[in-house]
């Protein structure tokens, strides 16, 4: 037994010479203390994502996380995040543990969290909403992200180059090297894809391989608050808002979907065609597209951002390679079995991506139960579409503003079945007062509710989000 134990001790001194890694199971337990303790690691935050997208957090010495916070977790009032009502605020957040990472600043662990509520698993954590909702489905559901963002100093873009632009005009390529290099030493489970300037000055887009949606979503949120902390390392800062700058591109989080059961990819048909499965996916999005929009463009600004041409869908339809279409089938050269799948680009990066994906999923799955049929392939330019021309084809708009999309929420079952009747009524009740408090905004500054200006009001409150 010693020398087991001295051989696993002088394979992690090996393994963590130089960043710590991903603590993987079933070791977990026997090594993360020494992992941390080897590394120089003096703070571990804890963090997780609350309904409306933002990311909590708290730091604790690395001692006290490694001897009480590791094992039991720690309090938090439940009612100032939203979760519960203020007469019953207290809540647990509970370490998960294969989340652990090392942070850029090497002296920084972070780990998320699951939330507890009376010693269970909070069923209205988004988390636990996806988990509980994949458990029902007899399928594999694998998620690719891209987030795109802008890199600014001073509130500003740092270049004025475009898509695929290289060095000197892209000022931002050594950063996004040494952020990839960062992750490809220190996080060995992000598997990066391509990085690239995006079409908005100073705007990227770093891309992650696909896997299976919760591992996914947890990686998603590790990288983009590890992104901000290389940016802020080179001065610069980095925002996920949806639309910063008017009259420039706006800023998604484009989320490529694909069903497998085993190994057998669910939405391929042949080189040409997707399955009859992946249409009715598509259809049941289409059709609950609108309600579904208080959760995947949840802020003021994300509205700001779905206008046409600007690199973001305004109707509800889906086409072979149409990025004009709310879902896009990719189609570079022939399908693959291994690479079909959907794009759903109405998504924005400030939401909590946990019930982001468990929305879209739900809607896809009951446009799969239904056997419903997905109209044909809009293969035109959709931002030319006139409303005249949408009423005649029966296409639906996705909401034009935050007050429509709590309207139409309202109005929908999906959201409210996921949450549930109380914990429904407090986010609706948090969006009302947000879209209240901007409406207030416009008003005290005489400024139209139609304005499509991104405005100081909006800045202040989503920029760094």
């Amino acid at each position: 037994m010693i020398i087991y134990f001295g051989f696993i001790r002088q394979m992690c001194d090996i393994l963590t010479k130089k960043y710590i890694f991903i603590i993987l199971d079933p070791f977990s337990s026997m090594v993360s203390p020494f992992l941390l303790g080897k590394n120089g690691v003096k703070f571990v935050e804890a963090k997780f994502l609350d309904l409306n997208g933002v990311l909590r957090s708290r730091t604790f010495p690395v001692d006290r996380y490694l001897t009480v916070i590791r094992e039991i977790g720690f309090g938090f009032d439940g009612s100032s995040v939203g979760f519960f009502p203020v007469e019953d605020s207290d809540a647990v957040a509970m370490p998960l543990e294969d989340t652990l990472r090392i942070t850029p600043y090497k002296d920084t662990a972070m780990v998320l969290c699951d939330v507890l509520k009376d010693g269970k698993s909070f069923h209205g954590f988004g988390k636990n909403i996806l988990k509980n909702l994949l458990e029902k489905i007899p399928y594999d559901v694998f998620i690719g992200p891209e987030i795109e963002f802008y890199l600014t100093k001073d509130g500003r873009p740092v270049d004025e180059a475009g898509y695929m632009s290289s060095s000197p005009m892209d000022v931002g390529e050594g950063f996004k090297k040494e952020f990839m290099n960062f992750l490809q030493e220190s996080n060995s489970d992000f598997n990066i894809q391509v990085a690239h300037h995006e079409v908005g000055p100073s705007q990227h887009e770093v891309e992650l391989k696909y896997d299976k949606a919760i591992p996914m979503i947890n990686k998603l949120i590790s990288y983009k608050y590890l992104l901000r902390k290389i940016a802020e390392q080179k001065g610069f800062e980095v925002t996920y808002m949806p639309k910063p700058f008017f009259e420039k591109a706006g800023s998604g989080m484009h989320f490529h979907i694909s069903l497998w059961e085993g190994e057998n990819p669910l939405f391929f048909e042949n080189e040409n065609e997707i399955s009859d499965l992946a249409k009715s996916f598509i259809a049941g999005i289409l059709e609950h597209s609108r309600e579904i929009a208080l959760v995947t463009n949840g802020t003021v600004n994300s509205y700001k951002r779905l206008i046409a041409g600007y690199e973001a869908p305004v109707y509800c339809v889906w086409g072979f390679a149409n990025r004009s279409a709310e879902i896009r089938i990719p189609k570079y050269r022939i399908l693959k079995p291994s690479t079909a799948r959907i794009e759903v680009r109405s998504l924005d990066g400030l939401n909590d991506h946990f019930l982001a994906c468990a929305v879209l999923i739900k809607a896809g799955m009951i446009g799969i139960e239904k056997e419903m049929e997905a109209p044909e392939p809009f293969q035109k330019n959709a931002y030319r579409l006139t409303e005249d021309e949408c009423e005649k084809l029966g296409v639906k708009m996705l909401p034009k503003s935050l007050g429509e999309a709590i309207e139409e929420a309202k109005k929908g079952t999906i959201v409210k079945g996921l949450l549930g009747n109380d914990l429904f009524d407090n986010f609706v009740e948090d969006k009302e007062r947000e879209w209240e408090q901007y409406c207030d905004y416009l008003n005290n500054n005489s400024e139209s509710i139609e304005t499509k200006n991104v405005t100081n009001w909006e800045l202040k409150k989503y920029f760094r989000m």
